[in-house]
């Protein structure tokens, strides 16, 4: 009855091991939970054959050593477990505001773009080009309004009048207004809008299209960067409840983001 009673502790690590693996295998559990699990059941089956004298003195100090070792490593870890997601909430905070800065810049891009062609650039590339090098026109109030008098009703007395000039698409579109709204951490890099900050020159995903609202066509535009290529040093576990920065959309003309 001792001896049964002695078989108890080791046969509940198997047991327990045994679950966990399963457990681990049908829900995509991560590697340290897997890894936890295996090491419980070899300590069970290890405990077990110690208890039936299996072991001779030798082999029994290797053991000891080895358990040492495996516990020093399991600790390691554990604190790992702990400080790794604290890591990734940073990291992510950090990477997030640069992709939707430059998401928002490539959305007021885009919409300048569409005042100008009547439709959205087909790529980031062509969007870059426009901004560096295209001109877009501007009306400007020419005189000097008096404080009594409305633009409007100084503009048909012809105290002031209106003048349609020629700018430099960056400087309409990215005017003191708009610039006066990003997050000065990030410059605007026109020449890098295709490209997803943090990555190793992975691209955004974009389309444009054309949908039909109340018998009226309208132009869609929907870009998207997948959390898998923001943190691709980084296990799946960490973002796979986030959804991907994304804005627009395929079906509906809007620009709303998704992090707004």
């Amino acid at each position: 009855m001792k001896q049964i009673g002695k078989l108890l502790f080791p046969a509940l690590l198997i047991i327990l091991g045994l679950i966990a693996i399963i457990i681990g295998n049908n829900t995509d559990q991560n590697g340290l939970f897997l890894f936890g699990a295996f090491v419980t059941l070899i300590i069970g089956v290890t405990a077990l054959l110690a208890i039936l004298n299996v072991f001779n003195k030798t082999v029994r100090i290797i053991l000891l050593v080895v358990f040492l070792a495996g516990s020093g490593l399991l600790a390691f870890y554990d604190v790992n477990s702990i400080q790794k997601p604290l890591e990734f909430e940073k990291t992510k905070e950090a990477r997030y505001a640069a992709v939707v800065q430059r998401m928002k810049d490539i959305r007021e891009a885009q919409k300048g773009y569409k005042s100008a062609k009547g439709n959205y650039a087909p790529t980031l590339d062509t969007l870059a080009m426009f901004i560096l090098q295209d001109s877009m026109p501007i009306v400007k109030a020419i005189g000097d309004r008096p404080d009594t008098l409305t633009e409007a009703k100084a503009l048909e007395l012809g105290i002031m009048k209106r003048d349609t000039i020629q700018v430099w698409a960056k400087e309409k579109i990215f005017n003191s207004k708009y610039l006066a709204t990003r997050n000065s951490q990030f410059a605007l890099a026109v020449d890098s809008f295709e490209y997803i900050p943090f990555t190793k020159g992975e691209k955004f995903n974009m389309s444009v299209g054309e949908v039909e609202k109340n018998n009226v066509k309208v132009k869609t535009l929907y870009v998207s960067a997948p959390n898998a290529v923001i943190f691709p040093d980084y296990d799946k576990n960490f973002y796979v409840s986030l959804r991907d920065l994304e804005f627009g959309s395929t079906t509906d003309p809007v620009l709303n983001g998704n992090w707004e």
